[in-house]
C-alpha cells in the first residue's frame, strides 16, 4: 500500500487509523477508477482488458520491471542511462520492430503472446 500511494499518505492513515470510501481511495491513488455499480464494474474491466489487449506484452512487463527498479533512485546520468539502453533495446526486439511496421502499415500489431 506504502507504494501505491506515497509514504506521506501512509503515515496519516497508519496514525489515524481511520476508514476510507472508494472516492479517497481513488482520489490518493489506491485505485484507478471508482464505479457506480456492478454493471459499471463490468464495462470499465472490459475496457481494461480491451486497452491490455492492444498493448505488446513484452514491452508491458519490461515497463513494469523499469518501474520498480527506479521509482526510488535519484533522477543522475546512471539512471537515464540505464532507462535509454532498455528503451533501445526493446524498441529494437522483435515486438518493437512488429509495432513500428504496423503503426507505418496502419494496422493493429500482431503481437505474440
Amino acid at each position: 500500500m506504502v507504494n501505491a500511494i506515497g509514504p506521506r499518505e501512509a503515515k496519516a492513515l497508519f496514525v489515524t487509523g481511520r476508514s476510507f470510501d472508494a472516492a479517497y481511495a481513488e482520489r490518493i491513488g489506491l485505485v484507478h477508477e471508482v464505479v457506480a455499480d456492478a454493471a459499471a464494474m463490468d464495462h470499465a474491466m472490459d475496457r481494461y482488458i480491451d486497452w491490455a489487449m492492444t498493448s505488446a506484452p513484452e514491452a508491458v512487463a519490461d515497463a513494469k520491471r523499469l518501474t520498480w527498479d527506479v521509482w526510488a533512485r535519484p533522477i543522475d546520468h546512471g539512471l537515464m542511462e540505464e532507462t535509454a539502453k532498455r528503451l533501445a533495446r526493446a524498441r529494437t526486439s522483435e515486438e518493437g520492430r512488429e509495432g513500428l511496421k504496423a503503426f507505418l502499415e496502419r494496422r493493429k500489431a500482431a503481437w505474440r503472446g
